[in-house]
């Protein structure tokens, strides 16, 4: 698709480009984001997520904070010499929205020349063996790569263990234990991505 992509600089904050610019280029954006624009008699799709907020962001604006996401992104990357970012893909709504951003700035930073790649992670613990697949799925969609991480169980089981006479000592209850151990399995992803960081870029 062509896009105006002789106008980004990737020296200006993505807000003030996005303010300056003419209508038809913002159109040219949306498009080339993917956006459609979101119809008033559409809404009644999305009822279970009603909410009591006073606000409710117009098409035009939509595609402005997604155009800003994914330019402050190769922004921050230019600035740090990032060349690759990865990510813990559950295969959720949350995970399928990082797929379509990162996605995008993957794309553009193609077209622009930027050296930019993103791998989306697989990290089951004591998970349904569905969501990695839907993982994997969502990232194909997106044309992301997926790597799964596997026998993370192993150091679940272990940590549990070792973790376990401590919870006895402060006399946590099931569901303390059950929390703790949430917490220690969100970490145990965590390292994973850590682990990622050794090499520059």
């Amino acid at each position: 698709m062509n896009f105006p992509a002789s106008h980004l600089d990737l020296s200006t904050p993505a807000i003030r480009q996005w303010e300056q610019m003419p209508p038809d280029e913002k159109r040219t954006w949306s498009s080339f984001l993917g956006l459609k624009p979101l119809k008033e008699d559409s809404l009644h799709l999305f009822g279970q997520y009603r909410h009591d907020y006073g606000y409710r962001l117009n098409n035009n604006e939509v595609a402005g904070v997604v155009f800003c996401a994914i330019i402050e992104l190769l922004r921050y990357n230019r600035e740090h010499r990032m060349r690759r970012a990865f990510f813990g893909n559950s295969g959720g709504l949350d995970s399928a929205t990082i797929c379509a951003l990162l996605s995008k700035a993957e794309q553009l930073s193609r077209d622009l020349g930027i050296d930019f790649d993103v791998v989306s992670y697989g990290l089951p613990i004591s998970s349904n063996p569905d969501h990695n697949m839907r993982a994997q799925e969502t990232a194909r969609t997106f044309g992301i790569r997926h790597l799964t991480v596997d026998e993370l169980d192993q150091v679940l089981e272990g940590l549990t263990r070792s973790l376990s006479p401590l919870a006895d000592h402060f006399s946590f209850n099931e569901e303390e234990r059950r929390r703790g151990i949430g917490n220690v399995k969100a970490r145990v992803r965590m390292i994973v991505n850590f682990f990622g960081t050794t090499q520059p870029g």
